[in-house]
C-alpha cells in the first residue's frame, strides 16, 4: 500500500519559509525598537542630569547668569532631541507591531495547513486499517472452508445450515 502523501506538502513548506522569514523580520525590528529606546532613555537621562546640574548652580550661591543661559540651552536642545527621539521610537513601535501581526498570520496560517495534514494523516491511516480488516476478513473467509476439511469435518450440504448438524 502506498505511503500518506500531502497534496499540499509544498505549500506548506512554503508557508513555513514564509514564518521563518517573518520571524526573523519580527526579531529585527523588536531589536531596532529597543536600540531607539535605548537611546530615548539616554536623553532623559541627559536631560535629568541637566536640570539637576542648574539646580546645583542655583543652591550652590553664586549665581552665574552666563552659565544658567548656558544649561537653558542645554535643556531646549535636548527636548528637541527628545521630541524627535520620541517620534522615531513611536514609527519602530508601530514597524514592529506591523511585523508581529505578519508573524502571527504567517503562523496562523501554516497551524491551519498543519490541522489539515493530520486530519487527512488520519483519514488515511482509518482508510488502511479499514482495508487491511478487508483483507484479513477476505483471507479468514477463503481459509475456512480448507481449515474445516483438513480437521475432519464435512462440507456442508448446500442450503443447510451448521445448526442442524450440531
Amino acid at each position: 500500500m502506498p505511503a500518506f502523501k500531502f497534496r499540499l506538502q509544498t505549500v506548506l513548506e512554503h508557508k513555513q519559509r514564509l514564518e521563518e522569514l517573518a520571524q526573523l523580520e519580527h526579531a529585527q525590528a523588536q531589536a531596532a525598537q529597543s536600540k531607539e529606546e535605548r537611546a530615548l532613555g539616554q536623553l532623559h537621562d541627559a536631560e535629568r542630569r541637566g536640570f539637576a546640574e542648574l539646580e546645583r548652580q542655583r543652591f550652590a550661591g553664586r549665581l552665574d547668569i552666563e552659565a544658567l543661559q548656558f544649561g537653558m540651552t542645554y535643556l531646549d536642545a535636548l527636548k528637541v532631541q527628545i521630541t524627535r527621539q520620541e517620534l522615531v521610537v513611536d514609527r519602530v513601535r508601530r514597524a514592529t507591531e506591523a511585523k508581529r501581526e505578519r508573524l502571527i498570520t504567517a503562523m496562523q496560517e501554516r497551524k491551519a495547513l498543519e490541522r489539515l495534514r493530520e486530519t487527512q494523516q488520519k483519514a488515511f491511516n482509518r482508510e488502511a486499517a479499514r482495508r487491511e480488516a478487508v483483507e484479513q476478513d477476505e483471507l479468514v473467509v477463503m481459509r475456512f472452508p480448507q481449515t474445516s476439511r483438513r480437521a475432519g469435518a464435512r462440507p456442508l450440504p448446500s442450503g443447510a445450515s451448521s445448526h442442524a448438524y450440531a
